[in-house]
């Protein structure tokens, strides 16, 4: 990893390799922390919800000052979340799916004529798994993508997009009836010929039922070399539990975990374990010429309750340990002579 960085960092035909987080909609308390984030080198884009791009609330804005001021770029979605408990709940409400695809459909050809001039990358899907769930089946998840990526095309949206993909080893496979590998969805999306940019692998490591076990960094190639047979540049889209004590994951603000849908941690590997594992992981990442980005798939812990200790920055708005981390590999493996 190390050798393999060093030669693509200096390669002049190689894609610059970049690193974001995922700010979502962060709250008033928030906003500090965002700062604090940006001034971290290592990281090039910023992932907004698309509401945000029509609310006008004191939040957004300052968050949109933030970005322009550090010359950050703009990754604007998921437009969709595929995955379980992840779709709005005002379209869960909604009585049938022609409902809430019309809905939804009709709020992103809003979105879409109001990109921001610093927008770099559209994602317009995640949590895409082959499996389906009670409010979104996977027939359902694949006609709405499809419907999605023809809106971009009919607004002539010319931003590269990203389609992120669950479950990429196929976890959920191994303990299913049915079900789809995530490998076929992808390749079933690129034959309608709609234009992809990029595919995203959604690893949520260390969780479960909704994520990925722990595994060694060969595996990790393998992977990565998997889907870097569909022929398109691959991003990694982590979330991994860090910084949470274990009287924090029984309850939140006072909501005991046990009355809402949540991905407990697999295993028993403390935060030290768990970084020393990112630290071997991050330069094979950082190696593969058609991994092109890495996404921190969470700014807070409060952003998704699904995932307990995903988030980046502590409850007083102090950025955990994995930030440092990933600076250190930027600074070690990607920055250039």
């Amino acid at each position: 990893g190390v050798q393999v960085c060093a030669f693509r960092v200096k390669h002049p035909d190689f894609t610059r390799f970049w690193i974001g987080f995922d700010a979502g909609s962060p709250t008033a308390h928030d906003m500090e922390a965002v700062g604090i984030l940006s001034g971290k080198p290592c990281f090039d884009l910023v992932e907004i919800e698309p509401s945000w791009l029509v609310e006008q609330s004191a939040e957004a804005s300052a968050l949109m000052n933030t970005v322009e001021t550090t010359g950050q770029r703009l990754i604007v979605g998921p437009l969709l979340d595929a995955s379980a408990g992840g779709m709005q709940p005002d379209l869960v409400d909604l009585d049938d799916f022609e409902a809430r695809r019309s809905k939804m459909l009709a709020g992103c050809r809003s979105i879409l004529a109001n990109l921001p001039e610093t927008t770099s990358l559209l994602h317009v899907a995640c949590g895409l798994n082959g499996m389906g769930h009670r409010h979104l089946s996977y027939p359902h998840q694949l006609q709405l993508t499809s419907d999605l990526l023809q809106l971009v095309e009919d607004c002539a949206v010319e931003i590269p997009n990203v389609l992120s993909f669950d479950f990429p080893w196929a976890e959920r496979l191994a303990t299913s009836v049915g079900g789809i590998h995530p490998l076929q969805i992808a390749d079933t999306l690129l034959r309608q010929g709609l234009r992809i940019s990029y595919l995203g692998m959604d690893i949520n490591l260390d969780y479960w039922p909704g994520g990925s076990a722990i595994r060694d960094p060969f595996q990790w190639i393998d992977l990565i070399d998997v889907w870097s047979q569909l022929g398109l540049p691959l991003i990694v889209s982590l979330r991994i539990p860090v910084g949470l004590d274990d009287d924090e994951q029984e309850t939140d603000h006072g909501v005991r975990q046990s009355d809402r849908l949540v991905h407990q941690r697999r295993s028993n590997l403390t935060d030290d374990m768990r970084l020393d594992l990112l630290r071997s992981v991050l330069p094979v990442i950082f190696a593969r010429p058609t991994v092109h980005g890495l996404i921190l798939r969470q700014l807070c812990d409060e952003q998704d309750s699904r995932f307990p200790g995903a988030g980046i920055i502590n409850f007083n708005g102090s950025s955990k340990d994995i930030v440092d981390l990933v600076e250190q590999a930027n600074q070690t493996f990607l920055v250039r002579g």
